[in-house]
């Protein structure tokens, strides 16, 4: 009878440790994750296996397209996705832009219907894309530091800017970034290709916002706020100089035209917006009727694209729609510098348009009210 009550004890002992074994396996496997995306108007879910790893490969995993083949029109406007998207930069048919639901940088391919991520970051606050389309700037908030990364797309590589950047942009298809402590070191600088960091001129800006339109000059200026006014600046490589080409004004914002010498300013004068395209000497080359946040509001490639407020009421601004106590209803203008040519149209919706961009299937934007992105047909559009 021992024998036999120690031969069930040792069963036992060997089928409880191998219990426990498959239990504590099954805890500690990393299960796939798992995160529905709702596509819009399909009811299909996908579902996106997270492999934290850079790649120039787009997973299978079918996404839904955009139908981009329909005559342009304004009831068409719906959004690209059901679920909010952050900071969407469009090459299209590709969109580069932040999931909030999975916390990653995620790249769509709506032509092939696939997706990939890029980076995963729970505290993502800026996105800008090269101009070639090939690296992403990324800028991620932990707390009271911002750290800045450069991610080449193609060569799945990431480069981190030096620790004291405060803002970053594109000169050509190189990092330009603004690198200050708030004390005696304040410059520009760019990031060669040897990822070498080269200064460029030394400037104290409080909030800098600057950009390179055509890749040689640096156009910059400090962000408005109540009480201050910046004047618009240019650095001269060439001579090594910084011009001040357009006079302080509250409210300002700009945006330069790709490839271009042209710049759209958008600034208050009393109890107007006014908005002005001027060039690299602040010569004003076309006035126009209204105003808006360059900056945050258009787009400027081919042609000007811009989200213009309907309510042109300055009162509170910028400071309420910055802190998201305002919100504006839009209308879309589109400008062709080449044959001063404009359009304007009526979205006939709540649309408080962020970075409209205007490509050969239509016109996409972000709508701040619900952080969706939208499209309209508009294809092969010409002005």
């Amino acid at each position: 009878m021992r024998k036999i009550k120690n031969v069930f004890i040792v069963f036992g002992a060997i089928i409880l440790i191998t219990f426990t074994f498959l239990m504590v396996e099954e805890i500690i496997k990393k299960p796939p994750i798992q995160t529905s995306y709702q596509i819009n108007g399909t009811g299909q879910k996908v579902y996106k296996i997270s492999n934290n790893e850079l790649g120039p490969n787009f997973k299978s995993t079918p996404i839904n397209t955009i139908n981009a083949t329909t005559a342009p029109a304004v009831g068409a406007i719906g959004p690209v996705f059901q679920e909010p998207l952050g900071f969407a930069k469009i090459d299209y048919p590709k969109i580069y832009a932040y999931d909030y639901q999975s916390k990653t940088v995620t790249a769509f391919d709506l032509e092939h219907k696939t997706f990939q991520q890029l980076y995963d970051d729970p505290n993502i606050s800026f996105l800008s894309l090269s101009p070639d389309k090939q690296s992403l700037l990324i800028k991620s908030s932990r707390g009271v530091i911002d750290h800045y990364f450069v991610l080449d797309i193609t060569a799945d590589n990431l480069t981190k800017l030096n620790l004291l950047t405060r803002a970053a942009g594109w000169i050509g298809n190189l990092p330009l970034y603004y690198v200050s402590n708030e004390g005696n070191i304040n410059y520009i600088a760019e990031l060669n290709r040897q990822g070498v960091e080269k200064k460029l001129f030394n400037f104290s800006l409080l909030e800098p916002e600057f950009f390179s339109p055509d890749g040689q000059e640096v156009i910059f200026y400090d962000k408005p706020q109540t009480g201050r006014a910046s004047p618009l600046f240019l650095y001269d490589p060439s001579q090594s100089l910084i011009k001040e080409i357009f006079q302080a004004e509250p409210g300002l914002t700009a945006i330069g035209q790709k490839n271009s010498n042209l710049i759209f300013i958008s600034y208050f004068s009393q109890s107007s917006w006014i908005s002005n395209l001027i060039d690299f000497g602040g010569k004003i080359q076309k006035a126009f009727n209204f105003g808006t946040f360059a900056d945050s509001k258009c787009s400027f490639e081919q042609y000007l694209v811009c989200g213009v407020p309907t309510n042109q009421n300055l009162t509170g601004l910028p400071e309420n729609w910055l802190q998201l106590k305002k919100s504006f209803t839009d209308k879309i203008f589109i400008y062709n510098p080449n044959d001063n040519k404009e359009k304007t149209i009526d979205l006939n919706g709540n649309y408080d348009v962020l970075k409209p961009q205007l490509t050969q299937a239509g016109l996409f934007f972000t709508n701040r009210l619900d952080r969706k992105l939208y499209f309209m047909p508009m294809k092969n559009f010409s002005l």
